[in-house]
C-alpha cells in the first residue's frame, strides 16, 4: 500500500505542503502532517491484521530522499510492518546502498525519475528507454540485490513490450503496471530467453 503521493503535480486540498517548504511532495510532505501519516500506518496496520496469512501487506513510501525517510517511517510503524522505499530521484538512486539497508524492499518510480534525470515533464518521459535512465535503474537493482532486497519497477516503461524486456536483462524481481497493459507485457516476455533479455538490455544501454 503506497502511502499517500501527494504534492507537487498532484495537489490534496487538505494536505497542504507547509509554508517554509512549499515544494514539499511525497513523504517529505507526509513527514509534515504527522497525524496524516500515523492513521495511514495504523490503518494498514489494521488490514494487515484482520487478514492474516491470507495476504502479503506491506507499506511503500513515496519519493524517498535518504534512508533517514525509511526510519522516520519505521519509528511511526506498527512492528513487523514492512517498509519500503520508492526511489523517484537520481539522488534517491546515488544513495540506494544505504536506502536499501535501511528499506524491506525497493521500487523504482520510473516516471519520476526519467523527468528529472532527462529534465522534462512526467508526461514526455514516461516510456523513456534512454541510457542515463537505464543506467539509474540498473545502478539501483545492483545495489538493492547487494543489500539482499528485491526490485520492482513500478511506471510507463514497466507496461511497455520492448522497455519490461530490457527491465528484465537489468535483473529487475518485479514488474508493476496498468491490467490492460499485462497481456502485451506477459506474451513478449512469453516469447523471449533471459539471455536475450539481458542482450537487449545491454543494447540499450550501448554496451
Amino acid at each position: 500500500v503506497r502511502l499517500f503521493d501527494a504534492g507537487g503535480d498532484k495537489p490534496l486540498a487538505w494536505l497542504r505542503p507547509p509554508s517554509d517548504s512549499p515544494e514539499a511532495r511525497g513523504i517529505a510532505l507526509l513527514l509534515a502532517h504527522p497525524v496524516v501519516l500515523g492513521g495511514q500506518l495504523r490503518a494498514i496496520e489494521r488490514v494487515r491484521a484482520s487478514l492474516g496469512a491470507r495476504a502479503d501487506v506491506r507499506v511503500l513510501i513515496p519519493l524517498v530522499r535518504s534512508e533517514r525517510d525509511v526510519d522516520e517511517v519505521r519509528a511511526r510503524a506498527p512492528k513487523g510492518l514492512l517498509i519500503g522505499a520508492m526511489v523517484e530521484t537520481p539522488d534517491a538512486a546515488l544513495a540506494i546502498a544505504a536506502i536499501a539497508e535501511r528499506a524491506d524492499f525497493v521500487s523504482i518510480g520510473t516516471n519520476d525519475l526519467a523527468a528529472e534525470a532527462l529534465g522534462t515533464s512526467r508526461e514526455a518521459a514516461g516510456r523513456a528507454l534512454h541510457r542515463t535512465v537505464l543506467a539509474l535503474v540498473r545502478s539501483v537493482i545492483n545495489g538493492t540485490h547487494a543489500r539482499g532486497r528485491t526490485v520492482t519497477v513500478c511506471g510507463e516503461i514497466a507496461g511497455d513490450a520492448r522497455g519490461a524486456r530490457i527491465l528484465v536483462g537489468l535483473g529487475v524481481d518485479a514488474l508493476s503496471m496498468a491490467p490492460t497493459r499485462v497481456f502485451d507485457v506477459r506474451r513478449s516476455l512469453a516469447a523471449a530467453t533471459i539471455d536475450e533479455c539481458r542482450a537487449l538490455a545491454r543494447e540499450a544501454l550501448g554496451e
